[in-house]
Formats: structure tokens, sequence, C-alpha cells
């Protein structure tokens, strides 16, 4: 076997990643922070868990971005965010939870089709689980691809 086909982290191109933002800002370190790390941007997805869909949330960086709150969920429970149904309908190679998100949202990117689930500073449980005190995306990412590189 090759170092490629034994490196978890060579065998990802397209990673989403589930991440609770603030501010458009927080996307677009998001995306750099991919960028660090050796993703297309344009591969990968980020899904931004947000408070409330009511408060305007605009950014130029928003290609590759899909938003979802606690407001995009019916009364039974049922998903209402079309841009996040389509996303459900993709492959990717991984995914990556960063922090603790409600139930409703966990069992979403729990139908995300996936070969590798990794989780950081966060409580669901995932096959490779990390934590760092480090806060800033880039530093997560790197952190994520340090890791993840080292197993087999």
């Amino acid at each position: 076997m090759s170092s490629v086909e034994n490196n978890i982290w060579l065998n990802i191109r397209k990673l989403v990643v589930v991440v609770n933002v603030e501010s458009p800002k927080h996307i677009s370190e998001y995306r750099k922070a991919l960028k660090s790390v050796g993703l297309n941007v344009h591969e990968c997805k980020i899904i931004g868990v947000i408070k409330d869909k009511k408060v305007p949330f605009v950014s130029s960086d928003m290609g590759s971005v899909v938003l979802l709150a606690e407001n995009d969920f019916g009364l039974l429970g049922q998903l209402k965010n079309e841009d996040v149904k389509s996303l459900l309908a993709d492959s990717f190679d991984a995914i990556l939870v960063i922090g603790d998100q409600s139930t409703r949202i966990e069992k979403v990117f729990r139908k995300i089709k996936c070969k590798i689930n990794i989780c950081l500073n966060s409580k669901h449980n995932f096959a490779i689980s990390l934590v760092t005190q480090e806060v800033t995306p880039e530093y997560r990412m790197k952190f994520v691809k340090q890791i993840v590189e080292r197993l087999k």
C-alpha cells in the first residue's frame, strides 16, 4: 500500500465542516482555514449554524456555505431548509463537527454521507474525537490535519 492510501488526510478532498458562526467574518476565516490546510474551498462545504435566520447574514464569501438555524425546522422537526436538503444528497470524504450542536442539528449532520467522521471540542460520538483549547479557525484546521495525518 502506498503512503497516500495509508494517510487518511491525503484521501480527504471533499470535507463538510459544521460549525457555529456568529458573523460573516467567521465564515471567511473558516474558508481561509480550509485553504491553509490544502483543501479546495469549492469542493468543501461549511454548514454555518446560526442562532436565527431572521438576523441578516450577508457576506461576499458565501460560496460553499450553507446556513442552518433552529428555525429551519417545522413543528414536528422536519427540515425546511432547501440548501441543506440538497447538501444531504451529496457525498463527502469526511465531516468535521466543531463544537456542540443541538439534537435537531445533529440529526441533520448524521445524515450526511461520508467516509470519515471527525469532531473537535464536541460531545458528539465520532470515530475521531479531538480536543484543543485554541479558538482560531486556522489553528483548529491545522490541528485536525496534523492529527489525522498521523492516523492510518
